[in-house]
């Protein structure tokens, strides 16, 4: 980070505070905005997270740590810092840096062919699979892709305690309908 007033001279001594963001990125791609890439269940990896308070040096500059990411992940995501540069007289300049992560060279997007993620009764679900690099090219392979269908359903029920009130709860089960092996060759 390099911090510098208007008229050019080093913001040396300044204090800077700094966020990391994490945010799972189920639309990577402007030109696929109906596919979603990615499992669902990275969710979890969003985040906030503060970052050690730093302070300028004589130069007006400083190294920021940001740390790595852990776990295994599976869903593109965008990875942001966020800064915070503090002037002596109480000013804040706050200027955020995105970052795209893709979590392999080619990612597989599957696109509903039906509204509202909701299916007819009687009908069948149809999906579009789009697999591509980074770049948004269609990529091709020879593997064949394991593909899992699952029905999921939520029941609905109110609960009430003295602490909260009456609440809104669900109890969400899921049922495997098919698996199959899909060819993307083309």
């Amino acid at each position: 980070v390099q911090g510098d007033y208007l008229y050019g001279a080093p913001a040396s001594g300044n204090r800077l505070t700094a966020r990391r963001i994490v945010e799972v990125n189920r639309h990577p791609f402007d030109r696929l905005k109906a596919f979603y890439f990615g499992n669902p269940l990275d969710a979890k990896l969003n985040s906030a997270e503060d970052l050690p308070e730093t302070t300028l040096n004589d130069q007006g500059g400083v190294f920021l740590d940001v740390p790595a990411l852990s776990g295994k992940i599976h869903s593109p995501l965008m990875v942001s810092v966020e800064g915070s540069l503090h002037e002596v007289g109480g000013r804040t300049v706050t200027r955020q840096l995105d970052v795209p992560f893709f979590p392999a060279a080619n990612l597989v997007g599957i696109r509903p062919a039906f509204a509202k993620d909701t299916v007819d009764v009687n009908t069948s679900a149809e999906f579009e699979l789009a697999r591509v690099n980074v770049e948004v090219q269609a990529t091709t392979t020879t593997q064949a892709l394991a593909v899992s269908l699952v029905r999921e359903e939520r029941e609905y029920f109110w609960e009430y305690n003295s602490a909260e009130g009456w609440q809104r709860k669900d109890i969400a089960s899921e049922y495997p309908v098919t698996l199959q092996k899909v060819s993307l060759d083309t």
